[in-house]
């Protein structure tokens, strides 16, 4: 059995145009825990730095050490005419899995919500849905 695990603030990013947007908080997580990240937001910095154009490089930001802190610039449509900037920190955890096969399901289900989720002028492609980075590892064997 493989045990997976990414270190985030368990958001689930998508690309809309040219913009990193979330598209939704997994369960429980940080994120999702606060309250304080919406579907739809775009990400407009992570640690004072641009997400980037892919969800790779926006992902990549996002990682970081266990219970360390992240900074999110996002940018929230209030209507068709409005919007406006908030800044949420957030500690960054570990998300479990505990097979491949439960990592590629949250990222499959993720995928099928993108589909369904995003705005008709906003449909994503394979190229653009990658919700995690799932780095794989062997758990410890206590017999040894």
């Amino acid at each position: 059995r493989i045990a997976m695990s990414i270190c985030g603030p368990g958001l689930q990013l998508g690309i809309r145009g040219t913009s990193v947007v979330v598209v939704s908080c997994a369960p429980k997580g940080p994120a999702d825990r606060s309250g304080q990240v919406l579907k739809f937001d775009t990400v407009l910095e992570i640690d004072g730095k641009a997400p980037g154009s892919t969800i790779e490089e926006a992902s990549e930001l996002l990682r970081g050490p266990e219970q360390s802190l992240v900074s999110i610039k996002l940018l929230r449509q209030i209507s068709s005419i409005e919007s406006k900037q908030l800044v949420v920190v957030l500690n960054r955890e570990k998300l479990q899995y505990s097979s491949v096969a439960d990592a590629e399901k949250a990222c499959a289900d993720s995928k099928s919500r993108r589909s369904l989720d995003l705005p008709p002028k906003s449909i994503p492609t394979g190229e653009d849905v990658n919700p995690f980075s799932i780095s794989a590892r062997q758990p410890p064997d206590p017999g040894r």
